[in-house]
C-alpha cells in the first residue's frame, strides 16, 4: 500500500509538472502572437502569416462562395484551466492563400 501511494504522489508530481511546462510554452506563444497582431496586414499571403505567427494551433478548411477558405486559430492569451478556450484564439481567414480578415466580428460576418 505505501508503494502506491508513494508511486501515486510521483505520478501526480511529474504530472503537474509536464503541465507547467505546457502552460509556460502556451504562454509564450499567446504572447508572440499578441504582439504579432499590430502587423498583419489584409492580402498578405498564407506564408507569411506562417511566419509572422508560426503554425495555428486550429485549423478549418473548406470552400465558401467558390474560393478556397481556411480559418487558422492562433494563440492569444492561456487560461490555466481553460487553456484551450475558444476565447484564447484569434480567427484569421485566408482565402485563396491571401489574409482577407481576422478577429470575432471580422469571423462572424464573413460566414453569414
Amino acid at each position: 500500500m505505501k508503494q502506491f501511494v508513494l508511486l501515486l504522489a510521483v505520478v501526480i508530481i511529474f504530472g503537474g509538472c509536464a503541465y507547467q511546462k505546457e502552460y509556460r510554452d502556451s504562454k509564450d506563444i499567446a504572447k508572440r502572437n499578441s504582439d504579432s497582431l499590430v502587423k498583419l496586414k489584409i492580402g498578405m499571403s498564407r506564408d507569411e502569416l506562417f511566419e509572422l505567427m508560426g503554425n495555428p494551433e486550429k485549423t478549418q478548411a473548406n470552400t465558401f462562395g467558390g474560393q478556397s477558405t481556411e480559418v487558422l486559430s492562433f494563440r492569444i492569451k492561456t487560461d490555466y484551466f481553460s487553456n484551450d478556450d475558444d476565447s484564447n484564439f484569434i480567427q484569421v481567414v485566408v482565402r485563396e492563400g491571401k489574409v482577407t480578415g481576422w478577429g470575432n466580428s471580422f469571423f462572424s460576418q464573413a460566414f453569414q
